[in-house]
């Protein structure tokens, strides 16, 4: 609220910071309601969180924060799982699109999710690649996966990172072991 009081100001009417505080307070205002929502669930409800709705939100304010174009794509209208995990998968995604944009220079990502034998695949896909017709871009690398926050986020979650089978679009491919919750 003070940044959109601050972006009133006669002095800073008109002026190019007014949008970049007017976007810095559209990003805290997502990532608040997201936080309330995760909050706000007891951790005694029988219900679980809806992955696929935490990261469109996730991807709206990565999106925002990093100015790229970060989409989810999904068949599911709904992937029910328990609060921790959806935090932990949250942060692992939110972690390797940082990294595809500061090590690889990505700037147009879509995560893919979907279940597969009890297990939530992740891809993150850079869409950019397909229109270079699959090398990666000038400036930007492959990398094999070496951020331990990565692993330990892997670890919480039972998961593990490959490569084998993805197109070269593909920076990082996760599967999850999976138990669905019902009534998300």
């Amino acid at each position: 609220m003070r940044l959109l009081t601050a972006a009133r100001r006669p002095d800073i009417k008109d002026h190019p910071l007014q949008t970049e505080v007017r976007k810095i307070a559209d990003i805290l205002t997502l990532e608040q309601a997201r936080l309330r929502g995760l909050l706000e669930t007891s951790e005694n409800e029988d219900h679980g969180i809806n992955l696929v709705t935490t990261l469109g939100v996730a991807l709206r304010a990565i999106s925002m924060q990093w100015e790229i174009d970060a989409r989810l794509e999904v068949k599911e209208p709904a992937i029910p799982i328990d609060k921790e995990s959806a935090i932990n998968i949250e942060h692992l995604v939110r972690e390797a699109v940082a990294n595809a944009v500061r090590h690889a220079n990505s700037t147009q990502l879509t995560v893919k999710l979907s279940l597969h034998q009890n297990a939530l695949q992740i891809a993150i896909i850079d869409r950019a690649d397909k229109s270079a017709g699959g090398r990666v871009k000038k400036g930007g690398k492959s990398m094999p996966l070496k951020s331990a926050s990565l692993l330990q986020r892997l670890r919480l979650v039972n998961g593990f990172a490959y490569a084998d089978g993805l197109d070269k679009s593909a920076i990082l491919a996760v599967t999850i072991p999976m138990q669905r919750i019902d009534n998300a």
